[in-house]
């Protein structure tokens, strides 16, 4: 191609280096303009320029939601921390107003079997292809739940006030002993089941 390969030496070495200025122009014109990085990987004959992982994993979730979207295919929701599914049922509502598609549940997770049953047996949200998980956040096999476009999370916020800190004696809430490490389910969740929206309920407290 037009661009020259130049090299510079390593430091206290007399080693040297390839170095490569890739022009943003010539990326945007690869891979679109939504390109943040590209991984580079050199052999003996040929230099390749491609989406790092994340980056490609990115496009796939927009692509998918996108898609679904324009041709009013149902969009899949999943929920962590769902309670009996009001928030859940509003954003429903939400994407049905602006976005003019319907939403089904995915999956939801609920500790509290009260709450999941009623949603089960109230909410219109479910049909044949969703699943319930009546057990804590923690104990979920994520890997097995499929795609989702959204993940909404009502994380329990227990440890957030500042009376229940003081109670159980903890400066932070992510050092509740019972629910202060479940963000990191979410973490896990987002990233087995790939959703391009992630919607937090949130608390004062989770601004510091």
């Amino acid at each position: 191609g037009p661009n020259t390969v130049s090299r510079k030496k390593k430091r206290n070495s007399d080693d040297t280096i390839p170095v490569i200025d890739i022009r943003r122009t010539k990326l945007n014109d690869l891979f679109g303009e939504m390109t943040d990085k590209v991984r580079v990987s050199i052999d003996r004959n040929e230099i390749k320029v491609t989406l790092t992982p994340v980056e490609s994993s990115k496009r796939n979730r927009i692509e998918r939601i996108t898609a679904k979207i324009a041709s009013g295919e149902t969009l899949r929701v999943g929920d962590l921390g769902h309670g009996a599914g009001i928030l859940l049922h509003s954003v429903s509502e939400g994407i049905k107003s602006v976005l003019g598609v319907d939403s089904k549940i995915a999956f939801a997770v609920e500790i509290d079997s009260d709450a999941i049953n009623t949603s089960i047996a109230n909410n219109p949200l479910w049909d044949n292809q969703s699943v319930a998980l009546n057990m804590s956040m923690e104990d979920v096999d994520y890997s097995s739940l499929g795609k989702a476009e959204i993940v909404v999370a009502g994380l329990p916020c227990v440890a957030h006030s500042q009376a229940r800190r003081n109670k159980k004696d903890v400066e932070l809430p992510e050092q509740d002993f019972n629910v202060g490490g479940l963000f990191m389910s979410l973490i896990e969740a987002v990233a087995k089941t790939e959703p391009a929206v992630v919607l937090l309920e949130n608390v004062v407290a989770y601004e510091k």
